[in-house]
């Protein structure tokens, strides 16, 4: 699962594991100042993530992590607040590592993954 700050007091919790191991695709934002229904489920990603990075650029959050399904073929998707609906975008190259689409999943969840874009 991940975690980002969207604003202040409030946090987006992003994929994650059932209590079966399997990977999900929901997403909550928690409002840390309401003391009811702080929880809210957002638009459901389009691929289950059990280890996604996350992070915010302006008004989206990027997510991306190794599809387990594919081996370590790298996917991502782009969640756009205003309009709380998820958008695919495709995993390009990463020319600094030379590694192409394809990419350790342990790399992805240390860090080099903010290389990637649109």
């Amino acid at each position: 699962m991940a975690i980002v700050s969207a604003q202040k007091d409030r946090a987006i919790i992003i994929g994650g594991q059932n209590q079966e191991g399997e990977e999900i695709n929901i997403v909550e934002e928690i409002d840390f100042l309401k003391v009811r229904n702080s929880v809210v489920t957002l638009d459901k990603m389009k691929a289950p993530r059990a280890r996604p990075n996350a992070f915010i650029v302006n008004d989206s959050i990027y997510v991306m992590s190794a599809n387990n399904s594919k081996g370590n073929q790298l996917s991502g998707e782009k969640y756009i607040l205003k309009e709380n609906r998820w958008k695919d975008f495709e995993a390009k190259n990463v020319p600094l590592l030379g590694l192409g689409p394809k990419i350790n999943d342990k790399m992805i969840n240390n860090g080099p993954a903010a290389l990637l874009y649109e």
